[in-house]
């Protein structure tokens, strides 16, 4: 089965991206405001597995970093902490959805936000070259339903 073009799997997440937006507007504590984060999310980390990692340097010890690109492309994503990220956080997302994050620990609660809300913004540098407003507005609208 091939695989979708960068050009579809963009279009998804802006199809998404609205639909967050909209719903958002109308209700940022309800459920269904979760759903959309958490499919958004989950939809961002299945263009990320597919891409490569770059390690960077970091002059804080203890840290590691990584920004993520495509297959043949020069074009990096914004500094991710290796640490925080949880690439298979997808069964975690029903915490979110089903409003139980504080029955997560501590780290893994920490680890769970911070994927969801780099996941998209990696994507969409990636995908949408030069755009920081819808990165930016997504993360509003994570932080806008959470403290719904």
């Amino acid at each position: 089965m091939a695989r979708p073009s960068g050009a579809r799997i963009a279009a998804g997440l802006s199809e998404g991206y609205e639909r967050l937006k909209k719903a958002l507007r109308e209700d940022a504590k309800t459920p269904a405001v979760a759903e959309l984060i958490a499919d958004f999310t989950s939809k961002a980390l299945d263009f990320l597995a597919d891409c490569n990692q770059i390690p960077l340097v970091s002059k804080v010890r203890g840290k590691t970093y990584f920004s993520f690109t495509q297959r043949r492309s020069e074009i990096l994503s914004r500094a991710v902490n290796a640490q925080l990220l949880n690439p298979n956080a997808r069964q975690q997302l029903r915490h979110l959805t089903e409003g139980t994050l504080a029955n997560l620990e501590a780290t893994d609660r920490s680890r769970l936000l911070y994927t969801i809300a780099i996941a998209y913004c990696c994507a969409s540098d990636l995908l949408r070259t030069r755009d920081r407003k819808t990165p930016a507005t997504f993360f509003e609208c994570l932080i806008g339903h959470l403290f719904a």
